[in-house]
């Protein structure tokens, strides 16, 4: 990042400390005063090392990235503090916001009822319930919610799914689990629901089915799953080639998520402070420039409150097994990627079970 900000004139002292995951290494760290003149703080990486040098960053007024870390309790009280990656909260309201749920469709809502899941399950309820709010027939959006345990007789759980669905209209179908028993089981079944019975679904999950190694990545393309992620990276952006191809050449290697991210928080913000100087946390809403794998909003709370980003990428599987990348604030504005890669005074919506 700073090699290509270098060509067009930035000048840099750059000062690297591997801190691990060593509070004690920190705290000297801190104490050696080699970070009291400093304009940008980048890190620590891990989250147990953040809060010292976030509150060292605070006392003296240096702008500080976690760069990793979703956790956004240390953006309290400190307004020098940037968050990359939003925590998931922020995550499940970005995606919420991005639905388009006052189209005429089936609305089904499918969780296994596990105690240890009821509060995200709940705020997902109430988020989406606030949506609805804002379409302009609140009263007439219903929610059908649906729970069952994995591992039932599969005819008895096609039975009670297919009370559910229509065949008249899309059925969209949100499952807010990150069980991986859970969601397989459940695709399994919608899949033969929909392969065999016809019924168009739709699936929008969670981020971490990213990561799922057991559940059969047919389901995904055929049930048109969609996902949200903070990032995503789009191999046949030139930019992303041409990152490629350097990383390659200077490590011998294949560049990871750590490294794109790596790239775009150093590029972005180093940028921001060459074009707006040591201030430019006041001017991020007009900085807009090209990154690898991240996209970035930094809104804050309030006045003393740090800034966490709150931008998600939204992820489509098509039944050409094509993975989409959703640009607009409407679910349904898509753009093909590479493979390889307002408030309405109403009712609230209703969940029926």
């Amino acid at each position: 990042a700073i090699d290509s900000l270098k060509q067009l004139g930035l000048s840099v002292n750059l000062t690297v400390f591997d801190t691990g995951k060593d509070v004690d290494s920190v705290k000297q760290i801190i104490s050696s005063n080699l970070l009291s003149e400093s304009d940008l703080i980048i890190g620590p990486v891990y989250p147990e090392c953040i809060k010292p040098v976030a509150d060292f960053a605070r006392e003296n007024r240096i702008p500080i990235v976690s760069p990793l870390s979703p956790s956004n309790y240390l953006l309290n009280e400190n307004p020098y503090l940037f968050q990359a990656n939003p925590s998931f909260i922020t995550q499940l309201e970005c995606f919420v916001y991005k639905l388009d749920l006052c189209r005429d469709q089936n609305m089904v809502i499918i969780h296994e009822g596990d105690s240890t899941a009821s509060s995200m399950v709940a705020t997902y309820k109430e988020l989406l319930q606030s949506k609805v709010v804002s379409c302009p027939n609140p009263d007439y959006i219903h929610f059908k919610e649906v729970t069952y345990t994995p591992g039932s007789a599969a005819a008895e759980v096609v039975e009670k799914l297919s009370h559910s669905l229509t065949l008249e209209k899309e059925n969209l179908i949100l499952v807010p689990s990150n069980s991986e028993a859970f969601v397989s089981d459940l695709l399994g079944n919608l899949h033969t629901l929909a392969t065999y019975y016809e019924y168009p679904i739709s699936i929008y999950g969670l981020p971490r089915w990213h990561k799922f190694k057991n559940v059969q990545i047919d389901y995904y393309y055929s049930l048109q799953l969609h996902l949200f992620t903070p990032f995503f990276v789009e191999y046949s952006n030139p930019t992303v080639k041409s990152f490629i191809v350097k990383y390659r050449d200077f490590f011998r290697s294949e560049p990871s998520q750590y490294s794109f991210q790596g790239y775009d928080v150093s590029f972005y913000f180093l940028s921001a402070m060459m074009k707006y100087g040591y201030d430019f946390k006041y001017c991020l809403q007009s900085h807009s420039v090209d990154l690898i794998q991240s996209e970035f909003q930094f809104n804050q709370i309030n006045t003393i409150s740090g800034y966490e980003n709150r931008t998600i990428q939204l992820i489509n599987y098509t039944k050409n097994f094509e993975q989409k990348k959703v640009r607009s604030s409407s679910i349904n504005e898509e753009t093909t990627l590479d493979y390889r890669s307002e408030d309405v005074h109403s009712p609230q919506g209703v969940i029926v079970k």
